[in-house]
């Protein structure tokens, strides 16, 4: 199933029909994470999708250009940069070292055209973070923001 809500999500969960469940998640929101990863008695697996929140985390421009919060999703995503530069990371490595660190991620799904793209992607994805880094970084994710979801730009 690919979840949408929290109550997809929860029906997906208690149906028993789903091995797999596909949830948003990226450095800007755990929120489907951190719902389901409280969620015991299951052995459903958790897909991550979304990784670059439908491009904007690595493409500044589609910001100013699509979204009417882009002062709020820009300040947001200066804390990021932040922490990535504090740590001698870039932006690619910390978005996909971050996502498959996270404890309860079976898998992701990378969308991507270019071979390039995606050699660095995977390279990126198995990089390995430091705890520290993975705890500012989901201090800042946790936090419920409406631009995380594309259904409100």
């Amino acid at each position: 199933a690919s979840v949408y809500s929290l109550e997809e999500c929860d029906y997906a969960i208690s149906s028993g029909l789903f091995d797999y469940i596909q949830i948003p998640v990226n450095i800007c929101d755990v929120t489907f994470y951190d719902h389901v990863a409280n969620i015991k008695n299951t052995s459903v697996k958790l897909v991550a999708r979304s990784l670059f929140l439908q491009g904007i985390i690595l493409n500044r421009k589609q910001i100013t250009k699509r979204i009417k919060q882009a002062p709020e999703i820009n300040a947001y995503l200066n804390q990021i940069d932040q922490i990535a530069k504090t740590n001698a990371l870039s932006l690619l490595h910390l978005c996909l070292a971050f996502v498959n660190q996270l404890d309860r991620i079976d898998h992701a799904i990378i969308g991507t055209a270019n071979i390039s793209n995606l050699k660095s992607n995977l390279v990126a994805f198995q990089a390995h973070l430091p705890l520290n880094v993975i705890k500012d970084v989901y201090k800042l994710a946790h936090k419920a923001k409406p631009w995380t979801n594309p259904r409100n730009w």
